[in-house]
């Protein structure tokens, strides 16, 4: 069987977002959708939630042992996979052991609410059983933002998350959206951002673009006048503004923003590599003196 057919058959989402430190992973869906599903900017609210059952996906890890290759690590699919019952995970982990034997770390996406219905018991054994890296969407670090995104998690709760899983040993890396606040709430969205990164030590911090879907409420909003969107340069501003008040500390974490300008990706270190990403933030904001043409969507990798 071709390769393209494999895919076709173990993937129901036409398409997902790989986060930039998964690159080496293999994709394993076990939900479909997000159980919250009422965050006014994701695409994904259209789909309806579903979790896929040990028997489904036991057919799509078999699927997979035909092209999974030398790959020794599996990221789990769907919006918020941790969300899952433990016993449930767990069992996911020893079903892919038997087709995927060389497999060793697994990791998922979660929201922080569903960090924190793990008790701290549940999080050793997930541990143990290999779940090494957890993809926290924590968007903003200020209530306010978070409410106008019916996102349903406060900062205390995005802060406590990222904390347990440090305590846990398990490693936190979350998802920020510059522009997020649109204009009114922008300077509040990147100091209160700033201050929730200073506080936890992420092992990455990934920047994602403001992406505006139809059919979301976000594009509903802009539309009436609601939502006061950001070009591509204030978002960038913004950007430098919430690094410029950063003050973490411990050992790096490699920060990325694949959508600068709707043009450019760019990594550094943060906390040792603050100055230089500054550096590089105040050259394009030199060379683009009035934002370049808005596109749609020119963000992250998607794969499907």
């Amino acid at each position: 069987m071709e390769h393209s057919d494999v895919y076709n058959l173990m993937y129901d989402h036409a398409e997902f977002y790989r986060p930039p430190r998964e690159e080496h992973s293999a994709f394993l869906e076990v939900a479909y959708g997000c159980s919250w599903g009422s965050c006014a900017f994701c695409d994904f609210i259209k789909d309806e939630y579903k979790v896929y059952s040990l028997k489904d996906i036991s057919r799509k890890a078999q699927l997979l042992s035909q092209v999974i290759g030398e790959k020794t690590r599996i990221h789990f699919l769907g919006c918020n996979p941790l969300g899952l019952p433990t016993d449930f995970l767990l069992d996911v982990f020893m079903l892919t052991r038997r087709y995927l034997p060389q497999v060793s770390e697994y990791s998922m996406y979660a929201r922080s609410d569903d960090v924190l219905s793990k008790s701290e018991a549940e999080l050793a054994a997930l541990k143990r059983a290999g779940l090494t890296d957890v993809h926290v969407g924590i968007e903003s670090g200020a209530d306010e933002v978070l409410a106008m995104h019916s996102k349903g998690e406060t900062a205390q709760q995005m802060l406590d998350a990222c904390l347990a899983l440090e305590k846990a040993g398990i490693a936190c890396h979350i998802s920020l959206i510059p522009g997020l606040g649109g204009r009114s709430l922008s300077k509040l969205h990147a100091e209160k951002t700033a201050e929730l990164l200073s506080k936890i030590h992420p092992a990455s911090v990934w920047c994602i673009g403001l992406a505006v879907w139809e059919g979301t409420p976000l594009a509903d909003m802009i539309r009436s006048g609601s939502f006061d969107h950001m070009d591509y340069r204030e978002m960038l501003e913004e950007l430098r503004y919430m690094v410029s008040l950063t003050e973490m500390e411990g050992p790096d974490c490699t920060f990325t923003d694949s959508s600068v300008l709707g043009l450019y990706t760019v990594e550094g270190k943060l906390p040792s590599g603050k100055a230089d990403l500054l550096h590089v933030f105040d050259q394009l904001l030199a060379a683009y003196p009035v934002a370049p043409s808005e596109v749609l969507y020119d963000g992250p990798s998607v794969i499907g």
